[in-house]
């Protein structure tokens, strides 16, 4: 069975997650999302947590550099930094999907 929930980024952001992923469709941990306060933002903003169990190897290297990149971290501290606070992905431009939804339906 795959994973069941998904996020599919769209406009602006999705070279990036292309280039980073592979892919603009990249799994998250619930389809509910939650304000979270970020780096470099003023307000809390909307987000859903990435699935960082789910990725493939290449996709968390790559990942992994571009946090480094982007934040200017070494390659070590942004591992530990993904390690400890996971990856929050703004819900702007994307749409949650969800695999089989009737399983959720209770």
């Amino acid at each position: 069975m795959s994973h069941p929930f998904w996020l599919i980024v769209h406009g602006d952001r999705e070279a990036t997650f292309v280039r980073v992923y592979g892919t603009n469709r990249v799994p998250i941990k619930e389809p509910i999302g939650h304000y979270a306060k970020l780096p470099g933002l003023s307000q809390p903003q909307f987000v859903y947590d990435l699935a960082l169990d789910q990725l493939t190897d290449d996709q968390r290297r790559r990942l992994v550099l571009h946090l480094a990149r982007t934040f200017y971290y070494t390659v070590a501290d942004a591992e530990r930094w993904l390690n400890a606070e996971g990856v929050p992905l703004l819900a702007r431009d994307a749409t949650v999907e969800i695999d089989e939804p009737q399983r959720w339906l209770a």
